[in-house]
């Protein structure tokens, strides 16, 4: 059975004040949405060091991804129920100011 070592088993040096990015694919995730914010975390945390970036999924995993996760040796990403947009996320600097028509 292969296993990616290069994943699991891969030292990081995580700084306590680190800001930690989540990395999730959609609601309903299947093995490709799994897989792919797994990989995508693990390549920005190679390549970006001022900040974390962490594997999560918004939804139960079925029983197809769990069967790859354990034939490559890779543990699931943790669950977040909440992944709503909040206010606090927008960075409202950048958005266009609206004016009035004119009439």
């Amino acid at each position: 059975m292969p296993t990616l070592s290069w994943i699991n088993k891969r030292q990081v040096n995580v700084n306590e004040n680190q800001e930690k990015i989540f990395v999730i694919g959609h609601k309903n995730p299947d093995t490709d949405s799994i897989c792919s914010a797994i990989a995508y975390a693990d390549i920005k945390n190679r390549t970006m060091q001022e900040k974390k970036y962490v594997p999560k999924r918004a939804g139960q995993i079925n029983e197809e991804t769990q069967y790859v996760l354990n034939y490559f040796g890779v543990q699931a990403p943790g669950y977040i129920g909440n992944i709503g947009t909040q206010v606090k996320d927008m960075d409202i600097r950048s958005a266009r100011r609206w004016t009035k028509p004119c009439l």
